[in-house]
C-alpha cells in the first residue's frame, strides 16, 4: 500500500472515529500498538507499521462500511416531486 494510500485511511478512520461498528471497532483492536494498555475509550494504531494484508483488510471493511452507509441514506433521504 502506497504512503498515499495509508494516509487516505488514516484520515477516514479519523473522520470516522464516532460511528465506526463493532467490526472495524475489533479489528482496530486485535492489530493495535497498545495492546492490553489501552482503555476502552481509545485505540492507538500506527498505520505504517501493519502489514499491507492487514491494510487491506481494514480498507475492505472501511468500504464495506461507508457503502453500507451510503445506501442506507440513499434510502431515507426524500425525493422531491415537481
Amino acid at each position: 500500500m502506497t504512503v498515499q494510500e495509508k494516509q487516505q485511511l488514516s484520515t477516514e478512520l479519523e473522520s470516522l472515529l464516532g460511528e465506526l461498528p463493532e467490526n472495524i471497532i475489533d479489528f482496530l483492536k486485535e492489530h493495535s500498538s497498545t495492546e492490553g494498555q489501552m482503555g476502552e475509550e481509545e485505540i492507538e494504531i500506527d498505520i505504517d507499521a501493519l502489514s499491507d494484508e492487514t491494510l487491506f483488510q481494514l480498507r475492505k471493511l472501511l468500504d464495506g462500511y461507508l457503502l453500507g452507509k451510503q445506501k442506507s441514506q440513499a434510502k431515507v433521504e426524500p425525493c422531491e416531486m415537481e
